[in-house]
């Protein structure tokens, strides 16, 4: 009988220092070719083009080796292994604190926007996208990082570039209307205004003011548009 107690002591303390001690690394690379990641001199090869991303569930605390390379085979011999040139795309140090989601996101130029945030108490590695199964206070970007995120759109060239840094984060955080609002601003064509405000919808915590982003939109049809997919969401 004491054995057994011990055991389930033993399992108890376990799961909660598994459940509360989780950390999470992701990065996403923008490019239109396969890239290899490589973590603490560990290959991740990634197939997928586009955006190719790598998500490592429980990554011990402390600095991290990161880099990204572009891997193009040789085009005169497809079937050759090993012969690939590769092209740095990024190197650094990443350091992940103890029960944080650290978020890498490398665009086409080589440039990284890196991000982190608290994980939720509940969090548990083993479920894809289940952050908390329990209720969760949800808060707005800080002041700080939404700074920096404008930033960092606004520095790329192309919309399409500037697309895919906005969602990737906008998909990681909760986001208020207001914020919401100066995002879509950031954007010079009237569509990509139009699709960023409708992805932003869920996760924006003060919904009921998301009227205020008609003025973000100069045309009457795009009002339009954002109502009717408003109405049909709540």
């Amino acid at each position: 009988m004491k054995k057994i107690f011990t055991l389930s002591i033993a399992l108890m303390l376990s799961c909660y220092l598994f459940a509360t001690h989780q950390n999470l690394l992701t990065i996403t690379s923008n490019t239109r070719y396969p890239v290899k990641f490589i973590i603490d001199n560990r290959s991740y090869n990634q197939k997928k083009s586009n955006i190719s991303e790598i998500v490592l569930r429980d990554i011990t605390p402390g600095f991290h080796s990161i880099r990204i390379y572009k891997e193009k085979k040789n085009w005169y011999d497809h079937s050759r292994t090993g012969n690939n040139n590769q092209q740095l795309l990024y190197a650094g140090n990443v350091f992940v604190k103890k029960g944080t989601h650290v978020d890498i996101i490398l665009n086409r130029f080589g440039k990284a926007f890196i991000d982190e945030r608290q994980l939720n108490p509940g969090y548990y590695s083993g479920d894809e996208d289940d952050w908390n199964d329990n209720e969760t206070y949800v808060q707005s970007m800080s002041a700080a990082d939404f700074r920096q995120l404008k930033q960092t759109i606004s520095d790329e060239n192309f919309e399409s570039t500037r697309l895919a840094i906005a969602k990737q984060t906008i998909s990681q955080h909760y986001f208020s209307a207001l914020q919401v609002k100066e995002l879509v601003g950031l954007f010079s064509f009237e569509n990509s205004r139009l699709d960023i405000a409708k992805y932003a919808y869920q996760y924006c915590t003060d919904q009921q003011q998301y009227y205020i982003l008609n003025d973000a939109f100069s045309f009457s049809s795009s009002k339009e548009d954002l109502a009717g997919f408003l109405q049909k969401n709540n």
